[in-house]
C-alpha cells in the first residue's frame, strides 16, 4: 500500500470519529502517533477546532505521510488496523500483533488458554499419541 494512500485511509478513520462516528483502533493508533509530535498536535487541534475545514485535513493528512513514512513498524500495523477494519468482524476476534501471551481468549464453548502450563500439556498429549501409535504398529 502506497503511504498517501495509507494516510488518506488513517485521516479518513480519524475524520469520521471527529465526525460523531464510533473509535476504531486505527483512528486511536492515528490521534496517538500526531499527539507525539509538536506538529501533529499542531493538525489535530486545527481539525478539532473546524473539522470541516479542507486545509486542516490536508495538514492532518501531510503530517500523517511523515509519520507513516518515518516509522515502517507504525505503516505496518496501521496498514493491519485499516485492513481489518475493513473486513466484515461482527461476531469475531480480530488480534493484531505477532504474540498474545500468558491469555486466554473464550469463544462460547471454546476456550483457548495460552499459558506455559497449557503448552506442556500440548506436548505431554502429542507424546502420548505418537506413543500409542507407535506401538498399534
Amino acid at each position: 500500500m502506497d503511504q498517501n494512500d495509507l494516510a488518506v485511509m488513517a485521516a479518513q478513520a480519524l475524520f469520521s470519529v471527529l465526525g460523531g462516528a464510533a473509535g476504531t483502533a486505527a483512528s486511536q493508533l492515528t490521534q496517538d502517533r500526531l499527539n507525539r509530535s509538536a506538529r501533529g498536535r499542531a493538525a489535530l487541534d486545527g481539525l478539532n477546532a473546524s473539522p470541516g475545514d479542507p486545509a486542516a485535513q490536508r495538514n492532518v493528512q501531510a503530517a500523517l505521510t511523515d509519520e507513516i513514512s518515518g516509522d515502517s513498524q507504525f505503516a505496518d500495523r496501521l496498514a493491519v488496523l485499516l485492513h481489518a477494519s475493513a473486513q466484515q468482524t461482527t461476531g469475531s476476534v480480530v488480534i493484531t500483533g505477532s504474540r498474545v501471551r500468558n491469555s486466554q481468549i473464550a469463544l462460547g464453548p471454546l476456550t483457548i488458554n495460552n499459558t506455559p502450563g497449557a503448552r506442556v500439556f500440548l506436548a505431554f498429549a502429542d507424546a502420548l499419541l505418537l506413543a500409542l501409535v507407535a506401538l498399534g504398529v
